[in-house]
């Protein structure tokens, strides 16, 4: 028996959209549009010389990634010359997700969600400035009481960091480059998924299920970034 794959994978145009008003030099604001995107195949498998058969075959659709339509607005303002507090929400519409073989989900699974971010800036110097930030950002899923065992918690990000620019500290303002850095911490909530009987076919799955009766995850994550910027 021979298994022949033809299978073509699509992309799809997703466009970002994004407007900025200052009425004051001191206070800006700030709203993005960013549409749905997804990655996905249309495809044919064909199993050859299958005994008393012949050749059988399926067709297959798949969807294999997932961006929710999502909308930010912002706000950043001066608060002193060397002091700037900025604050976004982003809505992103989770409900509308699709499963990898297209089905929806259902209510329960999927959900919408709002993350608030805020953030400020204080020039120490006019060549230092130290940033640091704090972003919630909530799961959008809610029940793994089915077969699936995923992980997914509700995060709470803290970040700081600096940004050096070298000709200043040097005073040469010809000599336009910067070095940036940053540590972002994430607190992932503890979460707990108790498997529902009811979810699975027969009591044998739900049973032989490696995540039952339940189980329990969370945890913390570090990640560091550091950047050099030059202009000539």
């Amino acid at each position: 028996t021979r298994l022949g794959v033809d299978s073509q994978v699509y992309g799809q145009v997703s466009p970002i959209l994004g407007v900025l008003v200052t009425p004051f030099d001191w206070l800006r604001f700030g709203a993005v549009y960013r549409h749905p995107s997804y990655v996905n195949d249309w495809g044919t498998t064909v199993i050859n010389g299958v005994p008393d058969l012949g050749s059988i075959g399926y067709f297959a659709h798949f969807a294999h990634y997932y961006e929710p339509l999502e909308v930010t607005l912002a706000a950043s303002v001066d608060v002193t010359r060397r002091f700037d507090f900025s604050a976004d929400v982003t809505y992103a519409r989770w409900s509308d997700a699709v499963s990898n073989n297209f089905n929806f989900w259902g209510p329960g699974r999927w959900g919408d969600t709002v993350v608030p971010s805020f953030g400020a800036r204080w020039r120490a110097t006019d060549a230092l400035a130290v940033m640091a930030g704090y972003r919630f950002q909530k799961s959008p899923i809610d029940n793994f009481g089915g077969p699936s065992n995923m992980l997914d918690c509700d995060r709470h990000v803290a970040s700081v960091g600096f940004d050096l620019r070298l000709g200043e500290l040097l005073r040469q303002p010809s000599f336009d480059v910067r070095l940036t850095g940053g540590l972002q911490y994430t607190v992932l909530v503890d979460r707990t998924e108790v498997k529902d009987p009811a979810r699975f076919p027969t009591d044998a799955l739900y049973y032989a299920n490696p995540g039952y009766p339940s189980y329990t995850y969370g945890g913390h994550m570090l990640g560091a970034q550091a950047t050099v910027e030059a202009r000539w």
